[in-house]
């Protein structure tokens, strides 16, 4: 019995180390995350232009040509989720803040995403988009952290 309880302790030490998520520097201006908000807010306002802006601003974080497709396979889907749901301009600054840490993260865990599409999906579904499409749109993210992340899982984090 100490044997089992042994081997949990140790199969549940080998948890993974969580990542830094990315910081602001001079190449990400707080302005950059400014403009996403303003676009999400264009797309909620249905604005003709608004879903062109949020791609092109979102590509600004595109990693490599991977997370570039699947940074504008994001932005159509936002631009068919956020259309005519309510969602307050700060609202759209948090989502543009969590998105923005979605597509520039290197260095997180596969549970850091997991949180982060959560906090992401609880922000589409109380803004009043459909549960089955607020999943789909952040299933997106996993995508482009497996394309943008440099981080290797370590033997001992395999369990």
């Amino acid at each position: 019995m100490a044997l089992v309880g042994f081997f949990a302790m140790g199969v549940s030490a080998c948890r993974q180390a969580d990542g830094p998520w990315p910081q602001r520097s001079a190449s990400t201006r707080q302005d950059d995350i400014e403009d996403i908000g303003k676009d999400i807010m264009n797309v909620v306002g249905k604005d003709a232009n608004g879903p062109k802006e949020m791609a092109e601003d979102l590509q600004k974080f595109a990693a490599n040509p991977a997370a570039s497709q699947q940074i504008a396979t994001l932005a159509t889907q936002l631009g068919k989720v956020l259309p005519g749901i309510k969602l307050t301009p700060p609202e759209s600054q948090q989502l543009a803040e969590k998105l923005w840490q979605g597509l520039s993260a290197t260095e997180v865990t596969e549970r850091q995403v997991e949180s982060l599409q959560g906090e992401v999906k609880t922000m589409l579904v109380n803004a009043g988009v459909p549960e089955n499409e607020g999943l789909a749109t952040v299933g997106l993210l996993t995508d482009i952290q497996k394309s943008t992340t440099t981080r290797v899982r370590r033997w001992y984090e395999l369990f």
